[in-house]
């Protein structure tokens, strides 16, 4: 690492001009990253070593390449094309998923033209979106980010935390004889989900026949018939199938709320964003090619300079989500530690932290300054924004990667005047990594652009480091040692619990 100079390798106006890239309304700046013309060469030489180009082409024409749970991996088709016309598999599941595109645009039509009214003959002012996890994180972060750009049709609550205060905040001033409720679970399973589910339903019987309740629920789920079974009408279930990881999943009527709150043409301009970064990560020759590069960056840092951390940092309010919703694109489809085929390796995943740059300056830039770890950074800048904050969150963005790259030398503090004692305090030693992402505008196109580059990349680094990114055994494991701990709590046994869990579920007992 420390064999490189940032200092310099910016004075190299060759090398800066082989790592600016442009793609649609997504332009890369890798110039302030570790890298010198000859990893430049060896990283793309990694792609066709790991038959990078292949294992996509695989990916988007249906092969099985979630191994460990044998399925497909077509998130992709939610949005594109299909790759091979010649497969009557992926002809039939795009009709699958155009029906259920085209029932939803139906539906979120006849919700804003009045013809689907609640059961008290009301018109739909307000939609509240259950779900946690991809069922959550992508449309809500999408809705904010879409916020200063379009105009609410219908107020959109999200809901996600069984904490009862998320209850109260979701559910505050709406007239629940006028909501409408889309419960967004891909197994119709989860705990969380379900528990909010009947959370509302209650709340929606205090202004509604109870029997007519249910009425009002609209469900997205790849279990149609556990929908069906809770009592949700057929009309109003809309279905995507087990190839879809829910982290994947904002292209699918997962994505329903963003058409509900803000028109169906808004929510095509975002699938229409995510083909182009489709299209884009899969065109062009590796040296050029936007996605593939960064991919390339990213496992540079991870696995030949070995920093296992990651900081989002976008320069606009509107994507103060965004860093949550990458953490569980990045750190659940990455976070493993076992190959294909079985192997222990500890040269892979990154953990993903974040906030709206501004803020950061004053909590954590600090840390990414002056630690001892060197944590690269992905500044996002917005080009076209409001020129009233525009120049001073552009300028403040660039200033924080520049002093990240070149730093402050105790030479410089010395001829500055700052005293001797002083100086050790000060010096900033530079040579910390950071891309700069700059997307056109916060329209939904390019906002879909980001989503499906990020989404990419991932893809990519999975191949390179051998790994599954689709499945995510670890939460599973989670999820059943929660319900056994629920089971211990309503029998009030804890016998067979070990002592560190007995004694706080104890505490919880005996307050309750």
């Amino acid at each position: 690492m420390l064999a490189y100079s940032l200092a310099y390798l910016l004075s190299n106006e060759n090398r800066c001009s082989k790592l600016r890239f442009h793609e649609g309304n997504l332009s890369l700046d890798l110039s302030r990253t570790l890298v010198n013309e000859h990893d430049l060469a060896q990283l793309v030489d990694l792609l066709s070593r790991r038959l990078v180009d292949q294992r996509l082409v695989d990916m988007h024409t249906g092969q099985l390449v979630n191994t460990s749970e044998k399925r497909p991996v077509l998130h992709t088709l939610l949005r594109g094309t299909i790759d091979d016309s010649s497969s009557e598999y992926l002809v039939n599941e795009k009709l699958f998923i155009n029906e259920q595109h085209q029932k939803m645009i139906d539906f979120v039509n006849k919700v804003h033209s009045g013809v689907i009214l609640t059961p008290n003959g009301k018109r739909v002012s307000s939609v509240i979106n259950i779900g946690i996890g991809g069922s959550d994180l992508g449309p809500a972060m999408v809705f904010e980010a879409l916020s200063s750009n379009y105009s609410n049709l219908v107020e959109i609550r999200y809901l996600s935390n069984i904490d009862i205060h998320d209850f109260n905040k979701a559910t505050k001033d709406l007239d629940p004889t006028a909501t409408m409720v889309v419960v967004a679970s891909k197994t119709f399973t989860t705990f969380e989900t379900l528990l909010n589910l009947n959370r509302v339903v209650s709340w929606l019987s205090q202004g509604s026949d109870s029997k007519y309740v249910k009425d009002q629920l609209v469900a997205v789920t790849s279990a149609q018939d556990l929908a069906l079974h809770f009592g949700i009408k057929a009309e109003n279930i809309f279905q995507f199938k087990n190839y879809v990881g829910g982290r994947f999943s904002l292209a699918s009527p997962i994505g329903m709320s963003i058409a509900l709150g803000y028109g169906v043409q808004v929510f095509d301009e975002l699938l229409e964003g995510m083909a182009q970064g489709d299209s884009f990560s899969l065109s062009g020759n590796h040296e050029s090619n936007a996605t593939m590069q960064f991919a390339l960056n990213l496992y540079h840092h991870r696995t030949v300079l070995g920093m296992q951390t990651r900081a989002v940092l976008p320069y606009t309010s509107a994507l103060g989500r965004f860093p949550a919703y990458l953490q569980q694109l990045i750190m659940e489809s990455l976070g493993k530690s076992v190959t294909h085929s079985g192997e222990v390796t500890d040269e892979c995943g990154i953990m993903v932290f974040g906030e709206p740059g501004t803020n950061a300056q004053h909590s954590f830039m600090q840390y990414l300054h002056q630690s001892p770890q060197r944590v690269p950074v992905d500044f996002i800048v917005i080009l076209d924004a409001n020129p009233k904050s525009a120049h001073g969150l552009l300028v403040n963005a660039i200033a924080q990667a520049n002093a990240l790259a070149i730093g402050k030398s105790a030479t410089d503090l010395n001829l500055e005047g700052v005293p001797e004692d002083l100086i050790p305090h000060q010096v900033m030693q530079g040579n910390r990594p950071s891309s700069v992402i700059a997307i056109k505008d916060l329209s939904a196109v390019s906002i879909g652009q980001l989503i499906a580059f990020y989404e990419n990349v991932v893809s990519i680094l999975g191949i390179l480091w051998g790994i599954n990114a689709y499945d995510q055994w670890g939460v599973e494991l989670g999820k059943e040692m929660s319900a056994n701990l629920i089971n211990s709590i309503n029998a009030r046994n804890l016998d067979n619990l070990d002592e560190s869990t007995k004694w706080i579920l104890q505490k919880y007992l005996d307050a309750n």
